[in-house]
């Protein structure tokens, strides 16, 4: 589970990365990843049927709404991440990272495709097939 939280977390950081103060970018990433463990521990791990529950599993910013769980790591490491958003126009508000058992995927933009940030091909091939 800590191999997905962690790509996920680097993805997100990399996205967001010139809205994100510099100061406070290694507390972010930290925040993070302790809310997505805790967050993903109460739900559904399976890695018999990876895709259970993946909606759950799944950080969201897009259509002008953030994300819960990024909201409050932004606000643990002490700023906030909407305001920063605001002010960096350039920066890709739009994605979606999917965190599942032995695959983290991603979606930059409204409509992009979905690829896989850690490589699985396997679960890449049941999204797409459960997509279907």
């Amino acid at each position: 589970m800590f191999d997905e939280i962690n790509a996920a977390v680097d993805f997100v950081c990399s996205v967001l990365d010139a809205a994100l103060p510099r100061d406070r970018q290694s507390v972010f990433a930290t925040e993070l990843t302790q809310c997505l463990a805790k967050h993903i521990a109460q739900g559904v791990w399976d890695t018999a049927a990876p895709l259970r529950g993946s909606g759950n599993r799944a950080l969201r910013c897009e259509d002008g709404k953030v994300d819960p769980l990024l909201l409050t790591a932004a606000t643990r490491a002490g700023f906030d991440l909407e305001a920063c958003l605001r002010a960096a126009p350039a920066v890709n508000k739009s994605f979606v990272v999917y965190i599942d058992p032995n695959d983290t995927s991603a979606r930059l933009g409204d409509r992009g495709a979905v690829f896989s940030l850690t490589g699985n091909k396997a679960t890449d091939a049941a999204a797409a097939a459960a997509a279907a």
